[in-house]
């Protein structure tokens, strides 16, 4: 085989994995928050929560059916197929959207700069900082540094912001307690939810010998509710019925994330399994689209936009710090070694 033909067979490296990843997260944070200032914008205020309710379900969906999805491909077509299928996939919306969504050149606003390159400092130092402790160990400098440069660059992020005329954080959208309430808790939801996440389909791969699609199929309780409930979240009708049900859905997901623990050092068969993720399932679900509502409500219309780009960027933080978080504590308590190993350390990030 010429030289030419062997070296397009290699494989690459890890870090183009990584580069590729980067490039997929710039993509998304792109494109998700254009679709929820296209859908804020195209209902009516009171129409809101249903169509928030809906974008939820089928986010959700998404989501959760990513393990399941993913674990068929993994044993049908291995690595390689499972990314080049997944990136035909990808590339489908894009002629749907020239359809269907008007196009709009008008250029109301510019990109805060600054702003972007002192975020993305913070987000970055801080997550990696959070995902290496362990390993580099949390007193050593490189950690230390990160964590610094991280903590600095978020505070002369807000103190930019203050200045800025063309703010990614104007000052006006933090006048309003709605609008820090949705945010903050957007950011607790996905970090929890993400924790959980992250080692549940080890998890019933290590301790159940099952394969990478049967431990996806064992979410599916998870995903089947979080589809059904979450339009149920937003067709409530009064506000005080709708604010009910995003602290209702809140706590009913804490509740379920308790309830795995316990199975977790129990031992537990999956049918144990099945009660508790289908009750996470139902909290996300009446949570997420009443957040959702409430950070768009809270706004002007001129400045949704702004307000779901903000949004996405707590959730985002929040999938990467629960991530990071959840890694640094079950290594520091367990590993994936053996089944027992893993009980060990998964109910301390389950919790």
């Amino acid at each position: 085989m010429p030289w030419h033909r062997r070296a397009a067979l290699r494989p690459l490296s890890i870090d183009w994995l990584v580069f590729a990843r980067a490039l997929q997260g710039a993509a998304s944070a792109v494109l998700v928050p254009v679709a929820m200032t296209l859908l804020g914008s195209a209902v009516t205020p009171l129409q809101r929560p249903r169509a928030m309710g809906v974008f939820s379900s089928l986010t959700g969906l998404a989501v959760l059916s990513g393990p399941l999805i993913g674990g068929l491909l993994v044993d049908s077509l291995a690595g390689a197929g499972c990314f080049g299928s997944t990136s035909r996939s990808a590339s489908q919306p894009h002629f749907f959207a020239r359809l269907r969504i008007p196009s709009n050149d008008r250029l109301v606003s510019k990109i805060d700069w600054p702003g972007v390159i002192l975020l993305t400092i913070a987000m970055t130092a801080i997550v990696w900082g959070l995902s290496e402790g362990n390993a580099a160990g949390w007193s050593s400098a490189a950690i230390v540094s990160a964590l610094t440069i991280g903590a600095g660059a978020a505070i002369a992020f807000f103190v930019w912001e203050t200045k800025s005329l063309d703010a990614l954080v104007p000052g006006r959208l933090m006048q309003s307690i709605q609008f820090r309430a949705g945010n903050l808790v957007c950011l607790l939801m996905f970090m929890s939810m993400m924790g959980t996440l992250i080692f549940m389909a080890q998890y019933f791969a290590i301790t159940q010998q099952t394969s990478a699609s049967g431990a996806g199929w064992r979410m599916m309780p998870w995903t089947v509710s979080l589809f059904v409930v979450a339009p149920i979240g937003g067709i409530l009708g009064r506000p005080f019925r709708r604010a009910a049900a995003g602290r209702a859905g809140l706590l009913l997901q804490s509740a379920a994330l308790t309830w795995m623990s316990f199975l977790c050092s129990s031992a537990s068969s999956y049918g144990a399994w099945v009660p508790p993720l289908m009750l996470a399932g139902v909290g996300i679900s009446l949570a997420m689209p009443r957040v959702q509502s409430a950070v768009l409500g809270s706004v002007a219309p001129r400045d949704m936009g702004k307000a779901s780009g903000i949004y996405n960027t707590m959730r985002q933080l929040g999938w990467a710090c629960g991530a990071a978080a959840a890694v640094a504590v079950f290594s520091g308590s367990g590993s994936l070694a053996t089944a027992q190993t893993l009980r060990t350390a998964t109910p301390r990030y389950c919790c």
